[in-house]
């Protein structure tokens, strides 16, 4: 299916294309291109499709979105509430509000790319790359610019339903007042790992982090991220992993901990190119640094149970 030029009506005008699976254990296959925002008006802010692709939760079965190019809806992208599962590849999402790709449970996000570089401004909310708002998700070997925006590269939710896998994705931040990974959930128990994610940064803010963290038990493996003009890394939370990789930034911190993290703290830094700065604050517990290798960076710490071992 191909709709180059919004005129397609979807089912119940919440989303210009409403596919779903009616049976237990089946399939669909959706390949769609809608690139003008369901004839958005910015003026009136009407439009008869604020959705891009939406699933509903009566949706059953696995739904494959392959090569679908998504761009300018005013209330997210390609929405997906519903599904025993859904496989999103080789898309391209541009300049969709709330998230240009927001998923619920059982997800997979693969080689696509997300791009922000001009605002619907709706006011259906702030403009994400990626939202993952539900569990048993992984995002691999994808691009998320944000080049313009007010949200964040890629936002994961609260909600507590399985572990979430972020790998081998590029992000791009032109804006210093916005992030590359907002991480929330502060009652999770389920793991979220990123891997391989590679941050680079050209904006500047003195104040801002580009990765803040406020749920438990987040690994990360091998991460690079480059911020010169911004703060690196604020973890918020307990259980927290930092396993090799590099972390830049000329600002204040570069990694720095919460001034009021919970009971039961546990960050542990290991193997860690650092070109910044590294604060541990003096209320957290538990906190384990060892391999750390400075690069123009500094260790700074406040903990009285901090296990230091090879900073160099």
């Amino acid at each position: 299916m191909q709709f180059a030029d919004g005129s397609y009506d979807g089912n119940d005008g919440y989303a210009t294309v409403n596919p779903w699976v009616t049976g237990e254990g089946g399939h669909g296959y959706v390949s769609i291109v809608a690139r003008d925002g369901g004839k958005y008006d910015p003026d009136t802010g009407s439009t008869n499709h604020p959705v891009g692709i939406g699933v509903q939760s009566e949706s059953k079965g696995i739904l494959h979105f392959y090569g679908c190019d998504i761009r300018g809806f005013p209330n997210n992208g390609l929405y997906i509430k519903g599904g025993e599962r859904a496989v999103i590849e080789r898309c391209f999402a541009a300049n969709n509000q709330v998230a240009n790709i927001r998923t619920g449970q059982n997800m997979s996000i693969r080689d696509c790319h997300v791009r922000v570089d001009g605002n619907v401004n709706s006011d259906f909310g702030k403009t994400n790359g990626i939202r993952i708002d539900e569990g048993n998700t992984i995002v691999e070997r994808t691009k998320v610019e944000m080049l313009d925006g007010d949200g964040a590269a890629v936002k994961q939710l609260f909600k507590d339903d399985g572990e979430v896998t972020v790998r081998n994705v590029d992000i791009t931040l032109d804006v210093g007042t916005i992030r590359a990974l907002d991480i929330t959930g502060a009652d999770a128990t389920d793991e979220s790992v990123y891997d391989n994610v590679r941050i680079k940064g050209s904006g500047s803010d003195t104040y801002n982090y580009a990765v803040k963290v406020t749920r438990p038990y987040v690994t990360f493996r091998n991460c690079h991220v480059n911020v010169p003009d911004m703060r690196g890394i604020t973890l918020q939370a307990p259980y927290c992993t930092i396993n090799g990789g590099y972390l830049t930034s000329n600002q204040y911190r570069a990694l720095g901990g919460s001034g009021s993290a919970p009971d039961g703290d546990r960050l542990t830094v290991r193997d860690l190119r650092l070109g910044g700065s590294l604060h541990v604050p003096s209320d957290w517990e538990n906190v384990t640094l060892a391999d750390i290798r400075l690069d123009g960076g500094s260790v700074d710490v406040d903990a009285s149970d901090t296990v230091e071992r090879n900073v160099r």
